[in-house]
């Protein structure tokens, strides 16, 4: 823990030069939250931070399929209240 400050609505922190990155933690009678971490960046080697972060790779494919399971469940939910619960032809 590099700094804590009780009850108050802010708190200021300042890098140090050894400081790879911060990350609050605000905690409560009842919770703890997690906020996003602050990190360093020189802003030469892009490649580098990027690669560090490991973000998710796009995988069209899977997002495809996902999005056409969701639609077919989506006609086929509404398919069966329309036929459960909508206009009857009925004679009169």
């Amino acid at each position: 823990m590099k700094q804590q400050t009780i009850r108050s609505d802010q708190a200021v922190y300042k890098l140090q030069e050894d400081d790879t990155y911060i990350r609050v933690i605000a905690i409560n009678a009842e919770s703890r939250i997690y906020l996003n971490p602050i990190t360093r960046y020189d802003g030469k080697n892009e490649k580098a931070f990027l690669s560090a972060m490991q973000l998710p790779k796009e995988n069209k494919l899977q997002t495809w399929l996902f999005r056409a399971c969701i639609a077919g469940f989506m006609y086929f939910l509404l398919r069966g209240i329309w036929l459960l619960w909508g206009p009857k032809n009925r004679k009169c």
